[in-house]
């Protein structure tokens, strides 16, 4: 909407005829009652908006702690934008700077990470700003320091009618799956006033995502007053987008805050705030998204799921694990579930609250009231045997999900660079020329564990090893800096010999974040340990501390009595990805390629998987199960594509206790795709 300004002119204007005059006295006493009432309206609306974004910044940060200052050493091989120019000080137009660091990256190797760092400022731009590459990393010092802001009224992004994007991590015409691990960390991105027509994020990767981000899509117009811009504030529409993970969040004052379509692959939500949106929250189409710890702030359909048409009608599947959503209109509903009669869409939500709106649920013409739904599920609940007492199932239809304790990964401070940091560049591991760097990465995470400083960094390159590197001392994170590990040697021949073994120490944790490829990793310890943002070879454990996996891409998983908790597992493995064996398996946001069996539990093991996608992509053998269990529990809301009648699972579950076995096979489940196949598993429980 345009913004109508008035005159300062002073001519006088003339009373019409017949209307009563106010005496000249009376008529000031008005004039300054109304300049009064004014301006307390404009002080009360510039204190709303400011303890709105206030507000807005401290949400993306709840749920478990996030550092809230994100400082890299000069020398860990990331890519300053202050080199290429970039100012930062929310005068100056840093978007050629901008670009030209992300154009410094080109001569890397195609599948290499790298990460452009913003130290604290905010960086205007005029245009839109793409990733030439994958594998990039657009990491700020963080939310409340680190500000991208498309300036005020640009010429180009005024039409809702064509949006644009301010930050694009693709900017090809054609979908691709082979754009990996982009990601945005620690940052604000502001769609600034008067740019109704813009996408602040439009976001395409396979494995990545936004982690403590928030997109705020409202800046002063001027005198207190505010002007709302945006389209959308979060678009994960390009094919095809995922996995990837969300988590800490928040998307303020768009048309839309996120929108999601696709038939593949999963988008998974953690710690997400949606606020004073102006269509709907999040809006899905066909895909499959999970959420837990969701806040929507609207009066608007908090979520919104729609049919979505390729050329055939696909279903999607929204997981909410946990949610307030508040302040809803009393002629709206909180989640609609619009999908067509033909290929309906699916809804699992639980521990779900609701304000305001006149009914929490609307299931394609179902009513749930609310304000609280303990559990909902699409459809039936499937179930191979009778329920057990106090499941809430019925015998031969499934119980209420497993619902295992959820647990945040814990953090690592930041610590001082100059003090808490140490180089394994320092103790001889140089990246890139080629030397065995082993005995320089263990001599670095010896010393620092004994000087009791936190973080071992290796600067960004690649690294040679050709034996297990022992974690152990009082180090409390291991920080790859997006680089990979090379093995050689009896590590390279021997694929029983860890590259990496965890050891017990002083510290309570260790983190270990950033690699590309992580090699093989065995877990001899008794505290946690926390995998986040990297490749894995393979995990293993002989000891049993907790566990914690965030936006990990794995091979097989062996989880032996063990506590573990995974947020956008990606797995990869060309047969059996997990063997649970009497441990507690958690997992929201599951993505699962080739054939084989996803999940292989017993001795009883309790696994709870919550969202995400089955997607063989090759021929499934010949009564192969998805999921396979004897003598554990097991909850499984999951959806699942194919594309051919070969790379179908015939069996999606085969459920094993006190010798009887029985088996759910995929006709018995709804179908998701109305080409060649596909499935849903609103809720499998036993």
């Amino acid at each position: 909407m345009a913004r109508v300004s008035r005159s300062a002119s002073s001519a006088r204007t003339y009373p019409r005829q017949g209307r009563r005059v106010l005496p000249v006295s009376l008529s000031k006493i008005a004039l300054v009652l109304i300049a009064v009432l004014l301006l307390l309206l404009a002080l009360m609306v510039g204190h709303h908006y400011r303890t709105r974004s206030i507000n807005a910044a401290a949400a993306a940060g709840t749920g478990s702690s996030k550092p809230a200052s994100v400082t890299l050493p000069k020398d860990s091989g990331v890519i300053d934008v202050r080199a290429f120019g970039a100012k930062g000080d929310g005068r100056s137009d840093d978007t050629a700077a901008r670009r030209r660091a992300l154009a410094s990256s080109a001569g890397a190797a195609a599948d290499d990470r790298l990460t452009l760092y913003l130290p604290a400022g905010t960086y205007l731009v005029s245009d839109t700003v793409t990733f030439p590459r994958p594998g990039i990393t657009l990491q700020g010092q963080g939310i409340g320091s680190t500000k991208i802001k498309l300036r005020d009224r640009t010429p180009g992004f005024k039409d809702p009618a064509h949006p644009r994007p301010l930050l694009a991590t693709y900017g090809g015409t054609r979908g691709t799956n082979q754009w990996r691990w982009c990601s945005l960390q620690d940052l604000t991105v502001d769609a600034g006033a008067g740019n109704s027509g813009v996408v602040a994020v439009r976001f395409l990767s396979n494995d990545g995502g936004l982690h403590n981000v928030l997109i705020n899509a409202e800046g002063l117009a001027g005198g207190g007053i505010q002007a709302r811009a945006g389209v959308t504030g979060l678009q994960l529409t390009q094919p095809w987008v995922g996995p990837a993970l969300f988590d800490h969040v928040t998307v303020d004052g768009f048309d839309t805050g996120i929108e999601v379509a696709g038939a593949e692959y999963p988008v998974t939500f953690e710690h997400l705030r949606l606020l004073h949106q102006h269509s709907a929250g999040l809006v899905n189409r066909a895909n499959l998204v999970s959420i837990r710890d969701l806040l929507t702030v609207d009066a608007v359909p908090a979520i919104r799921q729609l049919a979505w048409s390729n050329g055939t009608l696909n279903s999607g599947m929204v997981t909410v694990a946990g949610g307030s959503l508040r302040g809803g209109a009393p002629g709206n509903v909180a989640v609609e579930n619009q999908a067509s009669t033909r290929m309906p869409g699916f809804l699992y939500l639980r521990d779900l609250t609701s304000s305001g709106y006149r009914a929490a649920i609307n299931d394609r013409g179902k009513l749930v009231r609310g304000p609280r739904v303990a559990e909902y599920v699409s459809g039936t609940r499937l179930g191979l045997f009778p329920a057990e007492a106090g499941t809430g199932g019925t015998a031969g239809a499934g119980a209420s999900a497993t619902r295992l304790p959820v647990r945040d990964a814990p953090t690592v401070p930041p610590g001082t660079v100059a003090r808490d940091w140490v180089s394994v560049a320092s103790f001889g591991a140089r990246p890139g020329d080629g030397a065995d760097d082993t005995k320089g990465i263990q001599a670095a995470i010896d010393a620092a564990g004994r000087a009791r400083q936190s973080t071992v960094y290796l600067p960004h390159g690649n690294y040679v090893i050709s034996d297990t590197i022992h974690l152990r001392g009082g180090v409390q994170r291991l920080f790859g800096m997006g680089s990979r590990l090379v093995l050689s040697g009896k590590l390279a021949t021997n694929l029983a010999l860890p590259s990496f073994r965890f050891e017990n120490g002083p510290s309570t944790a260790l983190v270990v974040e950033r690699f590309q490829e992580l090699g093989r990793l065995q877990d001899a310890a008794s505290r946690t340990l926390v995998v986040r943002d990297s490749g894995l070879a393979r995990y293993s454990n002989t000891g049993h501390g907790r566990l914690f996996l965030s936006d990990v891409a794995s091979g097989l998983l062996l989880i032996d009595h063990q506590a573990v908790w995974a947020r956008q597992l990606h797995l990869d493995e060309r047969g059996t990805k997990i063997v649970n064996r009497g441990g507690t398996l958690w997992v929201l946001g599951l993505d699962a390629d080739r054939a084989g069996t996803i999940l292989q539990a017993s001795g009883g093991a309790r696994s709870e998987i919550l969202g995400g996608l089955v997607f063989p992509a090759e021929q499934v053998p010949a009564g192969q199960p998805a999921f396979a269990a004897t003598d554990a529990h097991l909850t499984v809301v999951a959806g699942g594509s194919a594309y051919d009648v070969p790379s179908r699972f015939q069996v999606l579950v085969r459920e094993t206790r006190a010798g009887t076995t029985h088996t759910l096979p995929r006709t018995a489940a709804p179908s998701r795709l109305a080409a060649a196949g596909g499935f849903v598993l609103p809720l499998y429980a036993d």
